[in-house]
């Protein structure tokens, strides 16, 4: 049964006020600030993502795109800050075990990375509670992955390619998320379709995919395969930039995407992972030693 048909409230839900002017007063006062890309940073400190938006990160198969949140995880949580990985796809193990590589101690992990790996739908109050008051609002993450956004509307038994379930499925599940305090960046990961010419823009799917994502999407670009021993290389292309802070750190394509920067993952075994997010203008000049994550940096 389509999961838009179940009273996700578990009872007769408040009446949202929506249709009342909104108050304009802190935008016209001259004391509003647009959003700033703070979360996922390159190595010259620009952000990836914005706090309160979703967000989409698509690619093929292995280019990349779960070593790149990761690595956006590993740098909230040197921060002192929480973490919260939802994932339809992977395990425990594979995600904690990246992030070993990577330097942080078990103990630190264990306090400030939170995961959560769904097999039932989020519309019900008990698995709504279980997100929100136990994970959301008592540990105030300011990142939140969601990891198979095609699988994750299949749990809710929802099409991929029907922008009607789209919009739904992002109304009630990312951008509840983004925008409910502590206003987490929220990045949703995803396929992208086969195009022979070069990168597509869209996540595999409907495009309203896209058109729902209120913060940024980027696309990545496998350059050199990743693997354990060697070095693994992706090019960070910017598709769409809602808050518009973003462009001016990139260089424009001729195919309308923005070359943002490059991921580098060094595998130098199967337990010392470093990684590098570099400006587009820098892509493939090693890692400065200023610049360098791993296992220099152990424990927050």
């Amino acid at each position: 049964m389509n999961q838009r048909q179940d009273n996700t409230s578990g009872g007769t839900p408040d009446i949202e006020r929506s249709w009342l002017s909104v108050d304009l007063a802190p935008i016209l006062s001259g004391s509003y600030e647009p959003p700033k890309p703070t979360v996922g940073q390159r190595s010259d400190g620009i952000g990836l993502f914005y706090r309160g938006k979703v967000h989409s990160v698509a690619s093929a198969s292995e280019a990349g795109k779960t070593w790149l949140l990761l690595a956006a995880a590993f740098q909230e949580i040197k921060a002192e800050k929480h973490v919260a990985y939802r994932d339809f796809e992977d395990s425990a193990a594979g995600m904690v075990g990246r992030l070993l590589t990577f330097g942080l101690a078990p103990e630190v992990i264990g306090y400030y990375f939170h995961y959560i790996q769904p097999t039932q739908p989020f519309t019900s109050t008990v698995h709504r509670t279980d997100l929100f008051q136990n994970v959301i609002w008592e540990h105030c993450p300011t990142l939140v992955v969601i990891d198979g956004i095609t699988e994750a509307m299949t749990t809710h038994g929802l099409k991929s390619n029907d922008n009607d379930d789209i919009a739904w499925f992002s109304k009630i599940f990312p951008r509840e998320i983004a925008h409910s305090a502590p206003e987490p960046a929220t990045v949703c990961l995803d396929h992208v379709v086969k195009n022979a010419d070069g990168p597509s823009r869209y996540a595999l799917g409907g495009v309203h995919k896209l058109n729902q994502i209120d913060g940024a999407a980027y696309v990545l670009e496998l350059r050199d395969p990743f693997g354990i021993g060697v070095t693994g290389r992706s090019a960070i292309l910017l598709a769409k930039d809602r808050p518009g802070q973003l462009r001016k750190h990139g260089l424009r394509r001729k195919d309308g995407l923005t070359d943002f920067g490059e991921l580098v993952i060094e595998s130098h075994d199967e337990a010392y992972t470093e990684f590098e997010i570099t400006p587009a203008v820098a892509r493939g000049g090693g890692f400065p030693a200023n610049h360098r994550y791993g296992q220099d940096q152990r424990g927050v």
